[in-house]
């Protein structure tokens, strides 16, 4: 089997010289997909070790597979003791035949290759506690509006997750 596949990461932003640190920041992600995995010609990029859960929304319905990735980062520190960010992601397909595909391989969404490129748009919202030096908090809410992709493979409603980590 030939192997020609690949992936790219990019992150720029700016952190405004001021007590409260707000930040802007945008970040473009691509990992290449295989929309015929039969030929034994492999194009889809495989991240040996993946963890998903900040980096291609918080819902973790993408992985650095077959993915664009489109994100701006809004953050800022209002409190020593407490951090905010809010996240806008734009998700498209290289190979809509290749579908969508989590972390560990499997597809969430099968492919077709008529399908649209995009898959749609996520906002998660995360508020991180620190008031003791050995305890934090996190509280967030995300929230993902399904493409023209998920309309074209079956259809699908809007996805909500919220949660609460505590670690000490």
């Amino acid at each position: 089997n030939l192997i020609n596949a690949g992936a790219i990461h990019t992150r720029l932003g700016y952190t405004f010289p001021v007590d409260w640190k707000p930040r802007v920041g945008g970040e473009f992600n691509f990992a290449s997909g295989d929309a015929n995995p039969k030929t034994g010609h492999v194009t889809l990029f495989n991240n040996l070790f993946p963890t998903n859960f900040d980096k291609y929304g918080y819902i973790d319905f993408f992985s650095w597979r077959n993915l664009y990735d489109l994100r701006l980062a809004l953050s800022a520190e209002p409190f020593s003791f407490m951090k905010t960010s809010l996240d806008y992601h734009a998700f498209f397909l290289p190979d809509p035949g290749n579908g969508v595909l989590q972390d560990n391989g499997t597809q969430l969404r099968a492919g077709n290759p008529n399908a649209s490129h995009f898959a749609g748009q996520e906002i998660d919202l995360v508020l991180k506690f620190e008031p003791l030096k050995y305890f934090n908090a996190w509280v967030g809410y995300s929230v993902f509006f399904p493409g023209e992709f998920f309309a074209d493979t079956g259809g699908s409603d809007i996805a909500q997750f919220v949660y609460l980590q505590l670690t000490a």
